[in-house]
């Protein structure tokens, strides 16, 4: 099986003075048994490539656990100095960020704030984590949006350890969330800038009022769905936007996988590094899986303004290094 999966984008913006690209790894759910050869693949990919940025829209971490062991940490750091080597490397928070594993006979997971996270990747040259913060320079604007931890119902307060109940994402949440963000966040951006939005899930981002909270933004950049779980056999001849299951989502979940059909389109998702945690009991089954990556072209090219180019293509390192 060939390792990469990659659905490319070349995309019209006239804000753009030169021509832009985005190397997208998503959910990489990083754990102490997350195999070293996916990770120096996913740098020597990135290497190959060449973007002008890479972005990392949630779930780097499987549970905060894995690196409170320092040599794990240290392992997780070293892959992102990499990145950073490469291109400016942006990285939003997602759900399992947030998470902790149980003691025993406790019913749930837990959460807590990434705080240790946060304060380790921050000092990382040319690494960016963003919890509700912009990182902008002379061509982009890209804003990591994290969604509370009671909008997947986790029911805690920002900082303090409690229980999740997976599979609820509320809306109102969602709302109430961005309705604390301020206009010079989503709504007084730069002129002449891409303006990007890491949204980790894409479950309400074609909702009427959740485009209307993120119009200015040229795209909202989402993960979370892994892809439906979509097996390879089936990946390039299943069209809908509809997985087999999602994290958390019943059977056949809408909008598991990206699917833009026109220039109006603005959510792009994302398929999982890491199809399959590597906590889990059935991690053998990522196996079966490709690393899915995405790569975004940005340019003024007027052709691109109806309709965007997206290509699926498979990528064998071996063959292209």
């Amino acid at each position: 099986m060939k390792l990469f999966y990659q659905t490319s984008y070349r995309l019209y913006n006239e804000r753009i003075k030169n021509p832009l690209s985005f190397f997208i790894l998503s959910d990489i759910h990083y754990s102490a048994a997350t195999p070293e050869e996916r990770l120096q693949l996913c740098a020597a990919e990135a290497k190959r490539q060449k973007p002008d940025y890479i972005l990392i829209p949630g779930d780097l971490l499987d549970f905060q656990d894995d690196i409170d062991n320092s040599a794990n940490m240290a392992r997780l750091c070293g892959w992102l100095e990499q990145l950073g080597r490469v291109a400016p490397t942006i990285i939003s928070l997602g759900n399992h960020d947030f998470y902790r594993l149980p003691p025993k006979n406790h019913k749930g997971w837990l959460t807590q704030f990434p705080s240790q996270l946060i304060n380790t990747i921050h000092p990382i040259e040319n690494v960016h984590i963003l919890n509700n913060a912009a990182f902008e320079d002379d061509r982009v604007y890209i804003y990591g949006f994290t969604a509370s931890t009671d909008y997947y119902q986790m029911d805690t307060d920002d900082k303090k350890t409690s229980v999740f109940h997976p599979g609820n994402e509320s809306k109102a949440v969602l709302l109430r969330d961005i309705n604390s963000l301020t206009q010079e966040e989503l709504h007084k951006l730069p002129v002449k800038k891409a303006r990007i939005a890491l949204v980790h899930s894409p479950v309400y981002m074609q909702d009427e009022d959740i485009l209307e909270a993120f119009k200015d933004f040229d795209l909202t950049i989402s993960g979370h769905m892994h892809n439906g779980a979509v097996p390879p056999v089936l990946q390039d001849f299943w069209r809908s936007d509809k997985g087999l299951v999602a994290p958390g989502k019943a059977l056949f979940p809408k909008r598991a996988r990206s699917s833009l059909k026109n220039a109006n389109d603005k959510n792009i998702i994302c398929g999982a590094v890491t199809t399959i945690h590597d906590n889990s009991s059935v991690k053998f089954l990522n196996k079966a899986f490709p690393i899915f990556t995405t790569r975004i072209d940005m340019t003024k090219n007027i052709i691109y303004k109806r309709k965007p180019n997206i290509k699926n293509q498979y990528i064998n390192p071996k063959k292209t290094n």
